[in-house]
């Protein structure tokens, strides 16, 4: 069973939105709306979750390579450590330079792993 088209390009509109909104809250600086974060976070989990099922799935119908395996693990670390980044920047919390500086680029580092990883289980 290979990755459907319909799930990679629900998952690159996933990945739009959650730029989009990430922009637009940057742009208007705090306090972050309410409903533009929540609706950012909900679906940046939303993509996360749909990554994790195609990975099971694809994983149940044969065992994940050396090479996809550690795709996948690399991509849901990034996808981790960009919510908690995120998290991070929405509370109230006077924070260090590097949490910012990491939630600018992690996004941009978890939207290519996430593509690399879907070309690998799209590829077997």
């Amino acid at each position: 069973m290979s990755v459907s088209s319909s799930r990679v390009l629900i998952t690159a509109l996933l990945f739009v939105v959650v730029f989009a909104s990430g922009f637009w809250m940057n742009r208007s600086g705090k306090p972050y709306s309410i409903l533009l974060l929540t609706a950012h976070k909900l679906v940046a989990l939303g993509a996360l979750a749909l990554l994790v099922v195609i990975v099971y799935q694809q994983h149940q119908d044969a065992a994940l390579s050396t090479g996809e395996l550690v795709a996948s693990v690399v991509t849901v670390l990034l996808f981790v450590a960009t919510i908690i980044t995120g998290g991070l920047i929405s509370s109230e919390l006077e924070l260090p330079a590097v949490v910012i500086l990491s939630h600018l680029l992690l996004p941009f580092l978890t939207a290519i792993a996430s593509g690399g990883t879907l070309v690998l289980l799209a590829t077997r």
